[in-house]
């Protein structure tokens, strides 16, 4: 499906006449089965019967006539396809009380689809949440693990004026000091902070998504006037932050 910039159905232009008699759908996948350069789109529909629609003219679909399938069991899950054994392509669909059922395709042409299909997985039973293949690798090659422009303390000074950071989210307790970090990895940041005498004020352990703005919140209350220094270390690199407190 495509929308466009102001919310409008802008392919297909038609939807699929009559896609399911009970309007209930435990979810969909497309790909291109039969080798046509046209995405086909398989679904769970009712809670047993799969369906299959071709794409006759430039997004219009049609129900292959092979199709519906009907099966015993109820079902919440979207189908699987896979091969099976040396006998083709086959559709798997699994039903909630563990059975899974199978169904070939008499049309397909593939012998290698992993390149072909689009999945759409639900994390839960509700249909609240969903999990579109796999988790994308991060573009990054460098080996440094901290961004040094996007990773600090705010506001520095913390001060009578500014007394506390800021997050449109949710309130933030005076004299409470933020401490930004972001990471080019997934990483454990362990973070330490001193006094000017080297006296070990504060320590924690966070986990940092990359490419994520992760905020630490620090306690400031106990904290007189001064400069402070903090020591952040991830993967053997380490970097150093300065800030002050004026009260």
């Amino acid at each position: 499906v495509v929308i466009d910039k102001n919310g409008v159905l802008f392919k297909p232009k038609n939807e699929i006449s009559d896609p399911d008699s009970t309007m209930t759908a435990a979810g969909v996948i497309a790909m291109d089965i039969d080798g046509d350069d046209e995405l086909e789109v398989l679904g769970n529909m009712s809670r047993n019967r799969l369906f299959v629609w071709e794409d006759v003219s430039n997004n219009n679909f049609e129900l292959n006539r092979n199709y519906p399938v009907s099966f015993g069991e109820r079902s919440l899950n979207y189908p699987v396809v896979s091969t099976y054994s040396d006998a083709g392509l086959f559709v798997f669909i699994p039903c909630n009380n563990g059975t899974i059922f199978r169904s070939g395709l008499p049309f397909a042409e593939l012998d290698d689809i992993s390149q072909s299909i689009w999945k759409c997985e639900y994390a839960n039973l509700q249909r609240t949440a969903s999990f579109l293949g796999e988790t994308g690798w991060s573009p990054h090659t460098t080996k440094k693990v901290f961004k040094k422009d996007k990773t600090y303390f705010y506001p520095n000074p913390l001060s009578r004026t500014f007394n506390k950071g800021i997050n449109y989210h949710h309130a933030i307790p005076e004299n409470t000091i933020i401490l930004r970090i972001e990471t080019f990895y997934d990483v454990g940041v362990n973070i330490k902070i001193f006094d000017i005498a080297a006296n070990l004020l504060y320590k924690n352990n966070v986990f940092c998504e990359a490419d994520f703005a992760n905020r630490v919140y620090i306690d400031a209350k106990k904290m007189s006037s001064g400069v402070y220094f903090a020591v952040l270390k991830a993967k053997g690199k380490v970097r150093k932050l300065k800030f002050a407190i004026e009260k």
